[in-house]
């Protein structure tokens, strides 16, 4: 049965003090419901139930997928194909799935809202295992406000959205949004641009510029807003993943690489021009991998119209990948394979060391990639061993066994799907291109 859930009134996130690279600021506490405490406040939830009254414990994890549409969102359980709940929003949100690997935030430009949903499904680390919990979704009534919100990075139990009207963004802890109260901080960048801020376990990575212009670099604060380094060689920045304790920024000439106090650039392989613009971080294998957090795994990323780059960071180098026909979104597997749906409605699979490709599968009907960021093409998002496409022609998301390189039969949702998350997953994946 599908659940629908409708927007309640809007409640607005009150800003906090500002928080700017050289002074201190103070954070308030964002409470959307009368009675509720203060997530600094609030006394420590069992790690099995994180407050979800209708929580029942299942034997795997059960994931979900939350699809954009024009209207909203929809919750799908990917094993029955049912739609378990929708929600309405004022515009057609970007999706982005917090650091949890639970929570999914729904941006809206125009209104300059982001609200929270809870998908429903999480796992909860327990010594050397997890427990895999599953609820009703809910939308939060928790909301964040401020102009034009675009770019959204959760790192470290920390999520920041940022605002690129304002050049500032809104930080906060997530164990808030399992009590539905975030306390939260305003961090700026001096300057309203298209930025980001990454939340790092003792401060942040702010997005640096001079005018309105593309970022020049980050600088890295600490929890009291003062500036410790600077990292100003990354002309145009554009696109950002987190990869172990390392941030990797895509830059006009390179990728640069920030891990603590320390910086490096990897050039692009060739002298073509082009550029990398979004980078994807592979899924992992979920909770049994925990103790491999730290290193940094690979990335890939767009890089012209006809080929995909591979940044290996234990390598040091940027590698292409080159294609035979344009593509749309791509992606890394749990076994850091590379996927990508080329623009004749081909799933292809490429060897992550040599750039070959090992397989292909049709999976939708050939599409036309549109010119800038805003137009609709098919999503794409790996969940273990299988590729969900979501096809907004047909209104499918169509299942692609990536062992077997088998299509599925396909879900049917309630509208055309214009973006496509995951979680539920044991493991949080990333394709962000701010």
């Amino acid at each position: 049965m599908t659940q629908a859930i409708r927007s309640r009134p809007l409640v607005g996130a009150a800003l906090a003090s500002a928080l700017l690279l050289t002074a201190c600021g103070s954070a308030d506490t964002n409470s959307a419901r009368d009675g509720t405490p203060d997530a600094a406040d609030a006394e420590p939830t069992d790690d099995h139930e994180e407050s979800a009254d209708d929580a029942r414990e299942v034997s795997a994890p059960e994931p979900r997928l939350v699809v954009a549409t024009e209207t909203g969102a929809l919750v799908v359980d990917p094993a029955t194909g049912d739609t378990v709940a929708t929600v309405d929003t004022a515009q057609r949100p970007r999706l982005s799935v917090a650091d949890n690997g639970r929570h999914v935030l729904l941006n809206q430009p125009d209104p300059g809202l982001t609200q929270i949903l809870d998908a429903g499904s999480w796992s909860a680390a327990h010594g050397d295992h997890a427990h895999h919990f599953v609820a009703e979704p809910r939308l939060l009534e928790t909301t964040i406000e401020g102009p034009n919100p675009i770019h959204v990075v959760s790192n470290g139990g920390r999520t920041a959205v940022f605002h690129d009207d304002a050049g500032t963004a809104t930080m906060f802890d997530e164990a808030g949004l399992l009590i539905d109260s975030i306390e939260t901080t305003t961090v700026s960048s001096a300057a309203p641009h298209h930025g980001v801020v990454v939340p790092m376990p003792d401060g942040a990575l702010v997005s640096i510029v001079e005018s309105d212009a593309l970022p020049y670099g980050v600088a890295r604060i600490d929890d009291d807003g003062n500036e410790i380094a600077r990292f100003d060689e990354c002309p145009g920045l554009h696109g950002e993943a987190m990869t172990g304790d390392t941030a990797v920024f895509a830059c006009e000439d390179g990728v640069m690489l920030v891990h603590g106090d320390h910086a490096h650039t990897l050039p692009y392989p060739d002298e073509s021009g082009e550029r990398i613009g979004e980078l994807a971080t592979g899924s992992g294998n979920g909770p049994d991998d925990e103790h491999e957090q730290h290193s940094a795994g690979i990335l890939v990323g767009d890089y012209g119209p006809q080929s995909l780059a591979l940044v290996d960071p234990d390598a040091s180098e940027v590698r292409m990948m080159p294609l035979e026909d344009t593509y749309g979104p791509y992606a890394l597997t749990a076994s850091n394979g590379v996927i990508v749906l080329t623009s004749d409605g081909t799933l292809r699979v490429l060897d992550s060391a040599s750039g070959a490709e090992t397989g292909a599968v049709p999976v939708v009907d050939p599409f036309e990639l549109p010119d800038g960021h805003s137009g609709i093409t098919p999503s794409l998002i790996v969940v273990g061993h299988t590729a969900y496409v979501a096809d907004p022609a047909s209104s499918t998301i169509v299942p692609v066994n990536l062992e077997e390189l088998t299509v599925d039969a396909p879900i049917t949702t309630d509208a055309a799907p214009t973006g496509l998350v995951a979680v539920g997953t044991g493991a949080s994946s990333t394709h962000s291109g701010h």
